[in-house]
């Protein structure tokens, strides 16, 4: 397999979520218009990881105004020195958000 298939293979296989523990720093940026910046604090999951989660309820949907697009957003505590915990927050609720 060439590099290029490889590298194509391994990016269909991740997807890019919002940790809910980022949500409030997420809607700030937002709404200062900082949209770069607000997608920086996105990190990549493997789509087993993914899956395993939203079966599991700990995905969320977020729809931001004005930007034309749905973020996923996932419910398990996560710490910048550490990445993402294996451990669920407590009060991710299960509705469809709107920004």
């Amino acid at each position: 397999m060439n590099m290029k298939k490889m590298k194509k293979s391994f990016s269909l296989s991740l997807i890019e979520v919002l940790p809910y523990e980022l949500f409030d720093e997420f809607k700030n940026l937002i709404k200062e218009k900082e949209y770069i910046e607000a997608e920086k604090l996105f990190i990549s999951i493997s789509k087993k990881k993914y899956m395993m989660n939203n079966n599991d309820g700990n995905v969320q949907f977020i729809e931001v105004d004005n930007y034309k697009k749905v973020f996923p957003l996932l419910g398990l505590k996560y710490s910048r020195e550490v990445g993402l915990l294996n451990e669920k927050v407590e009060n991710l609720k299960s509705e469809f958000l709107i920004l």
